[in-house]
């Protein structure tokens, strides 16, 4: 799912000071308007993490229902919504605590384009 805003988690600092490590895959409902509406759990190394990405996601902000229309990626649907499992590496890697989006990751690996990246003319 493209994202108008998409922070990453915070690393929880007692995970980091301890080098705890892992994984928390989490799937999500998304309303028309673009907002996070229900969430689910699948997997998580440490409820502290697992909270992190609960709040940050909280905070993104998705295509809305509206905007996915006029970019052709989506047809006429009032009440639609979208559903997706996102997953987030939380790792230290010399010494330096990252949290990494696996699908974003993935897009990038893959050059996948952004189908709501204006065309050149």
């Amino acid at each position: 799912m493209n994202t108008t805003y998409a922070p990453l988690p915070a690393y929880p600092e007692p995970l980091q000071k301890s080098g705890r490590q892992g994984l928390v895959v989490i799937e999500l409902v998304v309303g028309p308007d673009g907002r996070m509406k229900e969430h689910l759990i699948h997997e998580s190394f440490d409820p502290l993490a697992a909270n992190s990405v609960v709040e940050t996601l909280k905070t993104w902000r998705f295509h809305s229902i509206e905007e996915m229309k006029r970019n052709g990626v989506m047809e006429d649907c009032e009440n639609c919504v979208r559903i997706s499992r996102l997953a987030f590496r939380f790792e230290i890697r010399n010494g330096k605590a990252e949290v990494v989006d696996l699908a974003d990751e993935e897009n990038r690996r893959l050059n996948l384009p952004n189908i709501f990246e204006k065309k050149q003319r």
